[in-house]
């Protein structure tokens, strides 16, 4: 599992050549797993200082009504800021799998230039 990932970082920009099919499906597995984990650190980041003064509100007894509001004015923000993460880790995924990705269809004797559909796809 570790050659794979290493295997495939060392060759980020390696766009000739072919890729089997464990060292690449555990390449992508490392990097849905990498998303994962980005992205909840990223979000524990923007939400952690709303989300600390609702947990108060919510343990003084306030008004559901009136913490929702509350909540949506504190969170709004950050929102914007997480879509921009959220879409600079989708292109960072991305770009980190599409060489890859080329190998791979190398592989099973298809051309690479289908990656180019499928990176198109994403953004």
């Amino acid at each position: 599992m570790f050659e794979a990932i290493g295997y495939n970082l060392r060759r980020l920009a390696d766009f000739s050549g072919r890729e089997d099919r464990p060292t690449f499906w555990w390449y992508v597995l490392f990097l849905v797993v990498l998303d994962i984990v980005l992205s909840l650190i990223a979000s524990g980041v923007l939400f952690a200082g709303s989300m600390s003064s609702m947990f108060q509100n919510v343990q003084a007894g306030g008004d559901p009504a009136v913490l929702q509001t509350q909540m949506l004015q504190q969170m709004a923000p950050h929102m914007v800021t997480m879509m921009w993460v959220s879409g600079g880790l989708k292109l960072l995924i991305a770009l980190l799998s599409v060489a890859a990705f080329v190998r791979r269809l190398h592989d099973s004797n298809s051309s690479g230039w289908w990656a180019a559909l499928a990176l198109a796809s994403q953004v």
